[in-house]
């Protein structure tokens, strides 16, 4: 994508542009939701700024600690504003944290507004995963299965698969459409969270199943889709990460479950 201005040309990958509207659809959400719980106009701003600032800088240390071997080499590249260098679970997890350390020490319903904000997280995952499928980047594996998608020759895909070896420049072999199934996992994630969290009627129910079950959704994909090089290190221990987050998830909710019926 090109768009011209004074200045000449300016490139935007696709999934620049739609990780960017993703973070406008939470930043504007999150601003309402505090609004509706009769917040100033000045705190809602505050924090919902604070909460995407938070995203904005967990998704870069996130995705500076799995490509340590990328930045240890151009270290420059940490202080850029590339979109490509963001990770989504990076957000979850630093505005997670944040989120639980404000319920606890203010009187900020954080829990609930984060349930009341699942489903607009899930929307942001969406677009985000439609940008990675346009641009092509977080792929799959080649696979032969009637859903599998054949990208443009020279395209990511077809130059991954040139570097092993696994095809020739006048073909490019048809892979797992990764983008698409951690797109579909999210809403899938988000229609459970909702369904839980209206049967257990616990704060924090909706955003930490949505989490959980987002995990799983990881998880699974984890075994079908390519990393990048610099992902080598530490691809490994993805899952692992996965499931700690999972029963992470689990054990927050059984305790704020637990307290609720003493």
């Amino acid at each position: 994508m090109h768009i011209e201005t004074a200045f000449g040309l300016i490139k935007i990958s696709s999934y620049s542009f739609f990780l960017w509207i993703a973070i406008l659809v939470v930043t504007v959400s999150f601003y309402r939701r505090c609004r509706a719980h009769v917040l100033s106009r000045r705190k809602s701003f505050i924090i919902s700024s604070g909460m995407i600032c938070a995203a904005v800088v967990g998704a870069r240390l996130f995705h500076i600690v799995t490509n340590i071997s990328l930045y240890q080499k151009y270290p420059v590249e940490i202080f850029t504003l590339d979109a490509n260098g963001f990770s989504i679970y990076g957000a979850i997890l630093l505005v997670g944290i944040i989120g639980f350390l404000t319920a606890r020490i203010t009187s900020f319903p954080t829990w609930k507004v984060f349930d009341e904000m699942v489903p607009y997280i899930g929307i942001s995952i969406v677009i985000a995963r439609i940008g990675c499928f346009l641009n092509g980047c977080c792929f799959g594996k080649v696979s032969n299965l009637p859903w599998a998608v054949q990208f443009p020759i020279f395209s990511n895909v077809h130059l991954y698969q040139m570097s092993r070896g696994q095809t020739n420049f006048m073909i490019s072999l048809p892979v797992h459409p990764t983008q698409l199934y951690e797109a579909i996992g999210a809403l899938i994630a988000v229609f459970f969270a909702m369904w839980v969290h209206r049967k257990r009627k616990v704060n924090g129910a909706g955003i930490l199943v949505f989490v959980a079950s987002f995990s799983v959704v990881r998880f699974i994909i984890h075994y079908v889709r390519v990393f990048p090089d610099s992902f080598v290190g530490i691809a490994p221990l993805f899952p692992a990460i996965y499931i700690g987050i999972l029963f992470f998830c689990l054990f927050l909710l059984f305790s704020e479950n637990h307290a609720r019926k003493k």
